[in-house]
């Protein structure tokens, strides 16, 4: 499982004002894949939080593809599409530690 540490699920559940402890494990965290997937309670539904390995030397380009490929399933959803799509932080990020908005 793909390890994410303690310290960066309170950083992401703290940018999106999600208490913790109220954060579970859903689906993911296997070498095939490129995150980890936890659930949480929103309102008397169920919202999801997804993790991703970045690697440290990914560039800025592949960030920001993967910043607009987020962009265009938000635009997606927004518009009425049935799907699973982004939400944005509190501070209005697609990726919450991104300085981009």
């Amino acid at each position: 499982m793909i390890p994410v540490p303690q310290t960066t699920l309170a950083a992401f559940a703290g940018a999106y004002g999600i208490a913790v402890d109220a954060v579970k494990h859903f689906a993911g965290g296997g070498p095939e894949g490129d995150g980890v997937i936890y659930a949480y309670p929103h309102g008397g539904e169920r919202r999801l939080l997804k993790v991703m390995a970045m690697p440290a030397a990914e560039s800025a380009r592949s960030i920001h593809r993967l910043e607009e490929r987020l962009r265009f399933v938000r635009y997606l959803g927004d518009h009425g599409a049935r799907i699973v799509f982004p939400l944005l932080s509190p501070r209005g990020a697609l990726i919450p530690f991104s300085d981009r908005r």
